[in-house]
């Protein structure tokens, strides 16, 4: 007689079906269970088979979005480095204004000549570096009383130009 009383002789052994899901990887005899006369298991799993990665539609799709980004943002970004490059010639010029200005208060004060064209011989010769920048200082195309201010980069795209006048 078996353990539960009614005179069948209790299994110890393991069925054909049990061993044949206990030999896959992963799966411990102990965790099987049977519950409601269905078999559940757990199993445990090996580090191999429990990682999770991407599939290769969801890799193609965030490929396909970069590329989307990468075509509007590039053209972009290429129009604000070449404005960068002319805003700051432009600071160039404004630097060249300011040596200028400079320039006319030395001659004022020291009694030398300030007119446009000592101003401009004295600042060619002497004020042409201003750091990435080549500063030319020029009277054509410009008023009786104004130099015309013209900033180049040097080893640095950009260039621009203002007008300086002379104060009265």
């Amino acid at each position: 007689m078996g353990a539960d009383g009614k005179g069948k002789p209790r299994r110890t052994g393991r069925s054909p079906h049990e061993r044949a899901i206990n030999g896959v990887v992963g799966v411990s005899r102990e965790r099987t269970t049977r519950e409601g006369g269905y078999l559940t298991m757990s199993r445990r799993r090996s580090k191999v088979s429990n990682q999770k990665g991407f599939t290769l539609i969801e890799i193609i799709a965030v490929l396909v979005i970069l590329g989307i980004l990468a075509a509007v943002a590039i053209p972009r970004f290429m129009d604000l480095t070449e404005e960068a490059s002319h805003k700051a010639a432009l600071q160039a010029v404004a630097e060249g204004k300011s040596r200028l200005s400079n320039q006319f208060a030395r001659n004022l004060l020291t009694g030398a000549g300030t007119s446009v064209s000592t101003i401009r011989s004295i600042a060619n010769s002497n004020l042409q570096s201003a750091g990435d920048y080549k500063i030319r200082y020029s009277a054509s195309g410009v008023g009786v009383d104004q130099i015309k201010v013209i900033a180049t980069g040097s080893g640095v795209r950009g260039s621009n130009s203002g007008v300086w006048t002379l104060p009265h």
